[in-house]
């Protein structure tokens, strides 16, 4: 237990929680992990970085751009960052979905972690590229949970961008499913008293699900 901290008697006070986390620049995002560890993503370091239930650091793994990071029920991590991609002679920074290992041959954890996966904007979908490509968004992740394994660790992905019909496959402004092999399936349309839309959504940004820990 902490000791009680020191503050003045008022309708509202703001108790500190202890420990903290202050070994991070600019934290941008937090989870806690199906594996019941805690994740910060470091802006600034570009890092991912890991802590224990009392907030000790157990690893830190550098990805390009690191902006969010989520987990899997397998205990991957699928982290959303930058890719530098030569295209014509024009360096590109794409937006990029990195999917990490957690396990290696040392053991589990960032330390012993490795990227197994890239999913880079456009090239999940078409072959083809257009300078308003290096203008689209990974946002946030969302994982989908099942009992059915060819099912379990589906996962929502939100995009923003320029385009209103990007290769025939809607606007970039959209949440768009891959399978749990990560491979893309298709945007997520949606359906109202209205009708059925494919360009509902408005430079959607954060994503959450129901998807329950692998052990429950």
């Amino acid at each position: 237990f902490i000791d009680i901290p020191t503050y003045q008697s008022r309708e509202a006070a703001y108790v500190p929680i202890q420990p903290t986390i202050s070994n991070v620049e600019r934290p941008i995002d937090i989870i806690i992990g199906f594996d019941e560890l805690i994740y910060v993503v470091d802006e600034a370091a570009e890092e991912i970085i890991s802590y224990d239930e009392a907030l000790n650091e157990l690893g830190r793994f550098y990805i390009k751009g690191v902006t969010s990071v989520t987990q899997t029920r397998d205990f991957n991590l699928l982290a959303i960052g930058k890719k530098d991609t030569l295209i014509n002679g024009t360096n590109y920074s794409l937006s990029t979905i990195y999917r990490v290992n957690m396990a290696g041959a040392n053991g589990y954890g960032l330390s012993n972690a490795s990227i197994t996966k890239k999913i880079t904007h456009p090239f999940y979908f078409k072959s083809s590229f257009s300078t308003t490509d290096a203008q689209v968004t990974f946002n946030d992740i969302g994982i989908l949970g099942n009992n059915n394994p060819g099912l379990n660790n589906r996962y929502y992905v939100s995009r923003s961008g320029p385009s209103a019909n990007n290769a025939g496959q809607g606007p970039d402004d959209a949440v768009v499913l891959f399978d749990n092999s990560d491979k893309y399936i298709s945007p997520v349309a949606v359906s109202t008293s209205s009708g059925l839309y494919d360009n509902y959504f408005k430079k959607p940004f954060g994503l959450t699900s129901l998807c329950q820990p692998p052990q429950i």
